[in-house]
C-alpha cells in the first residue's frame, strides 16, 4: 500500500530556475528523482519507447538542473530531431509524444513501479515533470481469524410453576392448627 508522504513538488515557472539547492530542501531529493528516472528508463514498460525515454530524460534533467525552460519547440528540436524550422502549429509531434508518455508512465506505476517511493508525472498541458514522494507503508499486521464460537449448550428446563404438594399442604395446615391452639 502506498501513502502520500509529501506534497507535489512543482518546479517554478520558466525564468525562475530550479537549482539543486532549492530542490534539495524539498523531498524527494534530486538524487532520488534521478535514481527513479533510471529505474523507469530501464523498465520493461519503457524498453521499446526510445522517443518517450529521451523526452522523459530531457524533461527531468532540465527540471532538476534549472538550465532550461521546457517548451514544445525545444523538445521537438533537441529531443525528437525536428529541424530548426519546426512549427508547433503545423506539427503536433510533441503533444502526441507527451500524451503517450503520460499513458506509459501511468502503466509503469500501475505495474512495475507500484511500490516506488518517488513518482514522476506530467500534468496535462505541461512539459515540466512533477515529482511526488511516497512512503511505502508496511504490510498490515496479520489479523487472526475470530475464535470459533463455543458450542451451544442446551437451554435449561423452564422453571416449574410453584405447585403445592399434598404433604406440604398438610404440614402447613397442622402448623396453623397448633399455632392457633397456643394463642
Amino acid at each position: 500500500m502506498i501513502t502520500r508522504h509529501s506534497d507535489q513538488i512543482v518546479p517554478p515557472r520558466c525564468g525562475k530556475g530550479f537549482v539543486e539547492e532549492n530542490f534539495a530542501q524539498i523531498h524527494p531529493s534530486a538524487q532520488a528523482v534521478l535514481t527513479q528516472l533510471e529505474k523507469i528508463l530501464s523498465s520493461r514498460t519503457f524498453r521499446s519507447a526510445e522517443g518517450q525515454k529521451n523526452f522523459l530524460r530531457y524533461a527531468v534533467e532540465r527540471t532538476i538542473e534549472g538550465r532550461d525552460c521546457i517548451k514544445e519547440y525545444s523538445i521537438a528540436t533537441q529531443v525528437l530531431g525536428r529541424a530548426e524550422s519546426f512549427d508547433p502549429r503545423q506539427d503536433s509531434i510533441v503533444r502526441v509524444e507527451a500524451r503517450k508518455l503520460r499513458i506509459r508512465l501511468a502503466k509503469y506505476y500501475e505495474q512495475e513501479g507500484e511500490q516506488d517511493p518517488v513518482r514522476i508525472e506530467f500534468l496535462k498541458g505541461s512539459y515540466v515533470p512533477v515529482f511526488n514522494s511516497f512512503e511505502i507503508a508496511p504490510p498490515p499486521a496479520t489479523v487472526l481469524p475470530p475464535p470459533e464460537p463455543l458450542p451451544e449448550l442446551p437451554a435449561p428446563p423452564p422453571p416449574v410453576a410453584n405447585q403445592s404438594s399434598p404433604l406440604r399442604n398438610i404440614a402447613i395446615a397442622v402448623s396453623l392448627v397448633i399455632l392457633a391452639a397456643l394463642i
